[in-house]
Protein backbone atom coordinates (compact mmCIF):
# COMPACT_ATOMS: atom_id res chain seq x y z
CA UNK A 1 0.00 0.00 0.00
CA UNK A 2 1.21 3.30 -1.02
CA UNK A 3 -0.12 6.90 0.38
CA UNK A 4 -2.19 7.20 -3.22
CA UNK A 5 -4.04 3.96 -1.61
CA UNK A 6 -4.74 5.57 1.75
CA UNK A 7 -6.31 8.36 0.08
CA UNK A 8 -8.07 6.46 -2.29
CA UNK A 9 -9.75 4.26 0.70
CA UNK A 10 -11.14 7.44 2.52
CA UNK A 11 -12.78 9.07 -0.33
CA UNK A 12 -15.99 9.20 1.60
CA UNK A 13 -17.51 11.05 4.22
CA UNK A 14 -19.32 9.96 7.66
CA UNK A 15 -21.69 12.47 9.30
CA UNK A 16 -19.85 13.87 12.93
CA UNK A 17 -16.63 11.19 12.33
CA UNK A 18 -14.40 13.20 10.13
CA UNK A 19 -12.14 13.66 13.12
CA UNK A 20 -11.43 10.35 13.49
CA UNK A 21 -11.30 9.63 9.19
CA UNK A 22 -8.73 11.99 9.49
CA UNK A 23 -6.55 11.10 12.56
CA UNK A 24 -6.74 6.80 11.01
CA UNK A 25 -6.02 8.25 7.26
CA UNK A 26 -3.15 10.34 8.70
CA UNK A 27 -1.95 7.61 11.16
CA UNK A 28 -1.86 4.81 7.84
CA UNK A 29 0.05 7.30 5.60
CA UNK A 30 2.68 7.93 8.83
CA UNK A 31 2.81 3.77 9.39
CA UNK A 32 3.64 3.68 5.82
CA UNK A 33 6.24 6.00 5.66
CA UNK A 34 7.89 4.30 9.08
CA UNK A 35 7.49 0.99 8.14
CA UNK A 36 9.86 1.53 5.13
CA UNK A 37 12.37 1.84 7.64
CA UNK A 38 11.67 -1.63 10.24
CA UNK A 39 14.60 -0.80 12.97
CA UNK A 40 12.66 2.85 13.38
CA UNK A 41 9.48 0.74 13.43
CA UNK A 42 10.37 -1.61 16.12
CA UNK A 43 11.98 1.15 18.23
CA UNK A 44 8.42 2.76 18.01
CA UNK A 45 5.87 0.24 18.47
CA UNK A 46 5.41 0.41 21.98
CA UNK A 47 4.91 4.24 22.12
CA UNK A 48 2.24 3.91 18.74
CA UNK A 49 -1.32 5.90 19.28
CA UNK A 50 -4.19 3.64 18.88
CA UNK A 51 -4.61 5.16 15.60
CA UNK A 52 -1.59 4.58 14.37
CA UNK A 53 -1.72 0.60 15.79
CA UNK A 54 -5.35 0.22 13.87
CA UNK A 55 -3.39 1.71 10.79
CA UNK A 56 -0.45 -0.72 11.42
CA UNK A 57 -3.19 -3.30 10.96
CA UNK A 58 -5.30 -2.23 7.82
CA UNK A 59 -1.61 -1.58 6.05
CA UNK A 60 -1.02 -5.51 6.87
CA UNK A 61 -4.01 -7.12 6.17
CA UNK A 62 -4.18 -5.01 2.68
CA UNK A 63 -2.30 -7.83 0.50
CA UNK A 64 -4.84 -10.29 1.27
CA UNK A 65 -8.02 -8.25 0.79
CA UNK A 66 -9.94 -7.03 -1.96
CA UNK A 67 -10.28 -3.75 -2.39
CA UNK A 68 -14.38 -3.86 -1.35
CA UNK A 69 -13.64 -6.29 1.50
CA UNK A 70 -11.02 -3.98 2.51
CA UNK A 71 -12.95 -1.09 2.69
CA UNK A 72 -15.65 -2.82 4.60
CA UNK A 73 -13.25 -3.18 6.78
CA UNK A 74 -11.74 0.13 7.05
CA UNK A 75 -15.16 1.22 7.77
CA UNK A 76 -15.50 -1.57 10.85
CA UNK A 77 -12.40 0.24 11.90
CA UNK A 78 -13.82 3.10 12.09
CA UNK A 79 -16.75 2.11 13.86
CA UNK A 80 -14.30 0.49 16.61
CA UNK A 81 -12.17 3.44 17.01
CA UNK A 82 -15.23 5.24 17.16
CA UNK A 83 -16.77 3.16 20.23
CA UNK A 84 -13.31 3.18 21.85
CA UNK A 85 -13.35 6.85 21.59
CA UNK A 86 -16.80 6.79 23.19
CA UNK A 87 -16.47 4.58 25.61
CA UNK A 88 -12.37 3.44 26.21
CA UNK A 89 -12.01 5.41 29.58
CA UNK A 90 -14.78 3.19 31.13
CA UNK A 91 -12.36 0.28 30.61
CA UNK A 92 -8.91 2.17 31.66
CA UNK A 93 -7.94 1.13 35.15
CA UNK A 94 -7.93 3.94 37.61
CA UNK A 95 -4.28 4.64 38.07
CA UNK A 96 -3.78 4.05 34.06
CA UNK A 97 -6.95 7.68 33.70
CA UNK A 98 -6.18 10.55 31.82
CA UNK A 99 -5.27 13.10 34.04
CA UNK A 100 -7.77 16.31 33.99
CA UNK A 101 -5.34 18.64 32.05
CA UNK A 102 -6.02 23.23 31.92
CA UNK A 103 -5.00 22.75 28.57
CA UNK A 104 -7.79 23.35 26.49
CA UNK A 105 -6.36 21.49 23.42
CA UNK A 106 -6.09 18.27 25.73
CA UNK A 107 -9.81 18.12 26.85
CA UNK A 108 -10.70 17.82 22.82
CA UNK A 109 -7.99 14.87 22.25
CA UNK A 110 -9.56 11.48 21.40
CA UNK A 111 -9.37 8.55 23.81
CA UNK A 112 -7.74 6.64 20.43
CA UNK A 113 -5.19 8.90 20.68
CA UNK A 114 -3.55 7.82 23.57
CA UNK A 115 -1.81 4.93 23.78
CA UNK A 116 -4.18 2.57 26.30
CA UNK A 117 -4.63 -0.40 22.85
CA UNK A 118 -4.84 -3.28 25.46
CA UNK A 119 -8.51 -1.64 26.26
CA UNK A 120 -9.51 -2.61 22.31
CA UNK A 121 -10.01 -6.60 23.99
CA UNK A 122 -12.44 -5.60 26.69
CA UNK A 123 -14.72 -3.67 24.25
CA UNK A 124 -14.85 -5.61 21.36
CA UNK A 125 -17.73 -7.75 22.83
CA UNK A 126 -19.73 -4.91 23.51
CA UNK A 127 -18.58 -3.81 20.40
CA UNK A 128 -19.96 -6.39 18.51
CA UNK A 129 -23.75 -6.98 20.97
CA UNK A 130 -24.55 -3.09 21.59
CA UNK A 131 -22.64 -0.27 19.80
CA UNK A 132 -21.88 -2.37 16.20
CA UNK A 133 -25.73 -1.99 15.59
CA UNK A 134 -25.93 1.96 16.20
CA UNK A 135 -23.35 2.91 14.33
CA UNK A 136 -23.96 0.66 11.52
CA UNK A 137 -27.58 2.11 11.22
CA UNK A 138 -25.91 5.40 11.36
CA UNK A 139 -23.16 4.59 8.76
CA UNK A 140 -25.38 3.22 6.03
CA UNK A 141 -27.02 6.29 5.45
CA UNK A 142 -23.29 7.39 4.46
CA UNK A 143 -22.22 4.75 2.88
CA UNK A 144 -22.96 1.21 1.09
CA UNK A 145 -21.50 -2.19 3.07
CA UNK A 146 -21.13 -5.41 1.16
CA UNK A 147 -19.80 -7.51 3.76
CA UNK A 148 -21.26 -6.37 7.03
CA UNK A 149 -24.94 -5.84 7.88
CA UNK A 150 -28.00 -7.33 10.00
CA UNK A 151 -28.25 -10.59 7.56
CA UNK A 152 -26.93 -13.50 9.33
CA UNK A 153 -24.15 -14.22 7.34
CA UNK A 154 -23.00 -10.46 7.66
CA UNK A 155 -23.22 -10.95 11.59
CA UNK A 156 -21.03 -14.13 10.82
CA UNK A 157 -18.54 -11.54 8.72
CA UNK A 158 -18.37 -8.72 11.74
CA UNK A 159 -17.95 -11.93 14.24
CA UNK A 160 -14.79 -13.09 12.41
CA UNK A 161 -13.56 -10.07 11.29
CA UNK A 162 -13.47 -8.63 14.75
CA UNK A 163 -12.10 -11.95 16.44
CA UNK A 164 -9.31 -11.64 13.74
CA UNK A 165 -8.67 -8.18 14.74
CA UNK A 166 -8.47 -9.08 18.61
CA UNK A 167 -5.98 -12.15 17.68
CA UNK A 168 -3.63 -9.90 15.68
CA UNK A 169 -3.27 -7.29 17.98
CA UNK A 170 -2.76 -10.31 20.78
CA UNK A 171 0.02 -12.22 18.46
CA UNK A 172 1.57 -8.25 17.71
CA UNK A 173 1.65 -8.22 21.83
CA UNK A 174 -0.54 -5.11 21.87
CA UNK A 175 -3.20 -6.74 23.69
CA UNK A 176 -3.03 -9.19 26.54
CA UNK A 177 -6.68 -11.54 25.45
CA UNK A 178 -7.45 -13.35 22.64
CA UNK A 179 -11.41 -13.11 21.52
CA UNK A 180 -13.11 -16.35 21.69
CA UNK A 181 -16.22 -17.06 20.31
CA UNK A 182 -18.44 -19.19 22.39
CA UNK A 183 -20.24 -21.64 19.45
CA UNK A 184 -21.79 -23.23 22.31
CA UNK A 185 -24.92 -21.03 22.04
Amino acid sequence: MNKDDAERFFNFKLEGEEKELYALKTALKSVIFLEADKEKFTMQKDSMTIYQIFAYYLLSIYPFCSEKFFRDYLLLIVMIIKSLNEKGDMFVDKGEKRKPSLKPEDSKKHFCEGIYIHVASEILNLFIAELFPALLKKFKHDVQLEFLGFEEDHIKNLILMTKFLANWLFNNEFTDYRLEINVDL
